[in-house]
């Protein structure tokens, strides 16, 4: 954890930060976040989700520009764009079976699930996914 830094750890902790609803000026509800994280957060928490980024990222390093690189991050439809681009340029790609399969590992909590990604409930079962 001394390598990630403080910044960069909040940031991965910041979905398990305490929130309440509120109602606005206008009359809409909405969600503030709070200071304080809610009851049974852990750093393993913060861990499995800063892994669980790490080999998304390492997974889709060969897709980014040598000469301008970009940030490609952790988007559900992203994902499933690329994978169907893929399976579409090379039939015999094993990309997307190796991302379901780290969408399998998810770290899910309370307050993040693979759905936080924009993950449909049961994606696993879509085609794009499978071999």
């Amino acid at each position: 954890m001394e390598s990630i830094g403080y910044y960069r750890l909040t940031g991965f902790l910041y979905p398990f930060r305490s929130s309440e609803a509120y109602v606005d000026e206008h009359g809409r509800t909405r969600v503030r976040i709070l200071s304080g994280y809610r009851p049974g957060t852990r750093l393993s928490h913060a861990e499995a989700i800063i892994d669980f980024d790490r080999r998304l990222i390492e997974m889709l390093d060969h897709l980014r520009d040598s000469e301008h690189p970009k940030q490609v991050y952790d988007t559900y439809n992203a994902l499933a764009v690329i994978a169907y681009l893929l399976a579409s340029i090379d039939p015999d790609t094993d990309w997307p079976v190796r991302v379901a399969a780290l969408f399998r590992g998810f770290p899910t909590s309370e307050a993040l699930t693979i759905e936080s990604l924009g993950a449909p409930t049961h994606w696993d079962t879509l085609d794009l996914w499978r071999a």
